[in-house]
Parts: structure tokens; C-alpha cells; sequence
């Protein structure tokens, strides 16, 4: 996963949260989610796209949840490029036999 895409997003909700005079921790809390698991949402390794149009919603960023796919597509893209690479550089399973 592209390390930009990732602080992208996570920029687009801090500035949105910023001009709202809130922290991150705030926003988890008006929510009704804890810190943790925002920050799951906004790295990727828990993916809830109406969580992410609730974010939206509050913040009123209505292009976040584009961009919030986009950051996923980004992140599936680069894991699938590791596997690739995992891929050709182990011996194939069917060709040990």
C-alpha cells in the first residue's frame, strides 16, 4: 500500500476534524467508536464504508468516501503486487511434486 494514499486520507479527516476544533479522539467519540478502531479505518486494515460515510457526514467531506475507495483499490493493488513478487520468488507447490 502506497504510504501517500494513507496519509492522504488520514490528512483529509485530521484538516476536516481541525476546522471543526476537534481531535481525532473527539471525532472517535462523538462516533460512538473508540480511537482505535478509527485509526483501523483510516490505515485500511478495517474497511466499513458506511462507517467512512458517517465520517463523511459529520465532518461534511462528501468526497471522502470516493477517495476512501480510491485508497482501498490502491491498497489491494499493492498487496496484490506483494504476493506477485512472494509468488515468483518461492518454488511453485505443483511444480515440487
Amino acid at each position: 500500500m502506497r504510504a501517500d494514499a494513507t496519509n492522504t486520507i488520514r490528512k483529509i479527516i485530521s484538516e476536516g476534524c481541525k476546522e471543526r476544533g476537534i481531535s481525532l479522539n473527539r471525532l472517535a467519540l462523538i462516533l460512538g467508536v473508540t480511537p482505535a478502531y478509527l485509526h483501523d479505518i483510516l490505515s485500511g486494515r478495517k474497511v466499513s464504508m458506511p462507517f467512512v460515510h458517517r465520517i463523511a457526514n459529520t465532518l461534511g467531506l462528501p468526497d471522502l468516501p470516493d477517495l476512501y475507495e480510491q485508497f482501498l483499490h490502491e491498497k489491494r493493488l499493492a498487496s496484490k503486487d506483494v504476493e506477485n513478487k512472494l509468488g515468483q520468488s518461492t518454488p511453485d507447490k505443483e511444480g515440487g511434486r
